[in-house]
């Protein structure tokens, strides 16, 4: 609201905006933002195919597998945790190749943050019906600032905020006048 001067209930971001920062910022402002999240390497196991207990202590693997006892915990005892499996049950695991990259021949190491189970919530609701549609709207905005970044507005040519400003003003109306 302090630079637009308008209430902002709703926002709509790419998967650079999907991130817990981005997200904390949002609900500070008291609004809901809406990203894509990334996707998976093609072929490959994410973090959303893992079945994790609400507590993020432990974990089943998409063959069924859970996760070893012993857990290591980065930075403190409240920082994310990763979970873990054997190297033995990994390396014998038919799975393995969509799980692993095929270099790695120890276990497969998952990293649970405090937002594990949110993040979740948010790559079902972005590859959701509802969510694609949402999420569509972004493309003609998208579309705009790469037609005004193709005609100039990628780069200040000038020193100073007023020359900046009557650039991408110029650059604006030139856009708006061929469409």
């Amino acid at each position: 609201k302090a630079l637009t001067s308008h209430e902002i209930h709703e926002a709509l971001g790419d998967t650079a905006y999907s991130s817990r920062i981005a997200q904390d910022q949002a609900a500070a402002l008291e609004g809901d933002l809406k990203a894509s999240m990334p996707s998976n390497r093609q072929g490959m196991f994410g973090p959303g195919d893992f079945t994790v207990s609400e507590s993020g202590d432990s974990a089943v693997c998409p063959a069924g597998h859970e996760s070893r006892q012993k857990r290591r915990y980065r930075k403190e005892r409240t920082g994310p945790r990763v979970i873990e499996w054997s190297a033995d049950l990994c390396n014998q695991c038919p799975l393995s190749e969509q799980c692993r990259q095929p270099k790695n021949k120890k276990g497969r190491m998952l990293r649970v943050t405090a937002d594990y189970h949110d993040r979740r919530a948010r790559e079902l609701y972005a590859a959701s019906p509802e969510g694609r549609a949402k999420l569509k709207q972004r493309i003609p905005v998208e579309h705009a600032i790469g037609r005004a970044k193709n005609r100039g507005a990628g780069q200040a040519r000038y020193v100073g905020r007023v020359k900046t400003l009557l650039q991408w003003a110029l650059v604006g109306a030139a856009t708006n006048l061929m469409g």
